[in-house]
């Protein structure tokens, strides 16, 4: 194994019959350090994504940062937290593209990965299916 930006003299190898033992070895090689930081006039939500789940990973006041470790080809989901947060609304976390602040995929081995958590237009809803069954989109 050799990170990227070093040369093959810094070549690193292991040598195990157990996948555990590779695993833990592996990921400590892919794993980076990022920063979150909530641009955004209200609350965001931050969640980890994998495969098709998310895992919620807390709430960053505005202004507010959070440091995290986490491995390369990681990705992350920000939303706003007054989405879905209104009267009539389904009470379901559904996570869209369009109900979201941005999704953010860690492609880059440095640390101290900086992520600007924006305002920018979104969904007040995740469930556009909900509300187009009750004649909302026609609006």
């Amino acid at each position: 194994f050799v990170k990227r930006g070093n040369n093959f003299d810094n070549f690193e190898t292991f040598t195990s019959n157990r996948r555990n033992e590779f695993e833990n070895w592996m990921w400590k090689r892919i794993e980076v350090s990022v920063h979150f930081y909530n641009n955004h006039n209200v609350p965001v939500e931050l969640y980890w994504i994998n495969s098709n789940r998310a895992t919620f990973n807390g709430i960053l006041d505005p202004g507010q940062k959070i440091g995290i470790t986490t491995y390369l080809g990681h990705e992350f989901y920000v939303r706003s937290t007054d989405v879905d947060n209104f009267e009539n609304a389904p009470r379901r976390k559904k996570l869209s593209p369009n109900s979201g602040l941005g999704s953010f995929k860690i492609v880059s081995d440095e640390n101290n990965q900086v992520i600007n958590i924006l305002t920018v237009c979104h969904d007040l809803s995740g469930e556009c299916g909900f509300w187009a069954s009750h004649g909302e989109c026609d609006r």
